[in-house]
């Protein structure tokens, strides 16, 4: 790239990145509800990484922009059978059949919250790193 080339001044202007880490765990044996996380700043974008010990082969990867409001997900469950969704979350159970999906629905000055949903009886607790960003 040449200088001046408005991709570099771009990259430029947003670097450095801040960021945060954050592990979680959720029982899936609870009804849906709310969760709140607290990490020091409102974040603007998370990155959510989700497993649990029941089903070892099963796992989520999905994002939430809380500028556009926007969640995203997709998991697999122990089968290999994947399906994607409108939550950051998305644990499927095809032994016991069941899913535990989560969204963020909020940003606050000092955190997120997620809402859970349940369908059929999941079981197992749910562990989750997120990567929040400024």
């Amino acid at each position: 790239m040449k200088q001046g080339d408005v991709t570099t001044q771009v990259l430029a202007e947003i670097s450095p990145i801040n960021g945060f880490t954050l592990v979680g765990t959720r029982d899936m044996t609870l009804a849906a509800g709310t969760q709140a996380f607290i990490i020091g700043f409102k974040p603007q974008f998370v990155i959510c990484l989700a497993a649990e010990a029941v089903n070892s082969d099963g796992f989520s990867v999905g994002f939430a922009d809380l500028i556009q409001n926007l969640n995203r997900g997709i998991g697999q469950d122990e089968t290999g059978n994947t399906a994607g969704e409108d939550e950051a979350i998305a644990n499927r159970q095809s032994t016991p059949a069941g899913s535990y999906l989560g969204k963020i629905t909020s940003a606050q000055d000092n955190g997120f919250t997620i809402t859970w949903t349940k369908s059929g009886a999941p079981l197992g607790t749910l562990s989750m790193r997120f990567a929040c960003f400024k």
